[in-house]
């Protein structure tokens, strides 16, 4: 799991004291993530991930369910093409 606030990850990583307000939150990721037989939780920059913060801000401004099959919507696409690119270079 990737997650783009540096304090949140080390929280959930026992790193540092959790704030009250996400405690319930660490709790409920830590005890998914023992359901899963490897995961790690790291921290990612948010400008280093652009689809992971073009779908979340999509999924609150429109909440629901969508699909696509052949093509990914056009306002991911410029995302897609930033994120690979950051790969490529790697």
């Amino acid at each position: 799991m990737e997650g783009d606030s540096q304090q949140l990850v080390r929280c959930i990583q026992g790193e540092i004291t959790c704030p009250t307000e996400v405690e319930v939150v660490v709790e409920d990721v830590r005890r998914s993530r023992n359901l899963v037989r490897e995961c790690e939780v790291v921290f990612v920059r948010r400008s280093a991930n652009g689809v992971a913060d073009a779908l979340a801000k999509d999924g609150l401004r429109d909440p629901g369910v969508r699909t696509w099959e052949a093509r990914p919507p056009d306002w991911l696409l410029s995302p897609l093409g930033k994120d690979n690119r950051l790969i490529s270079c790697i």
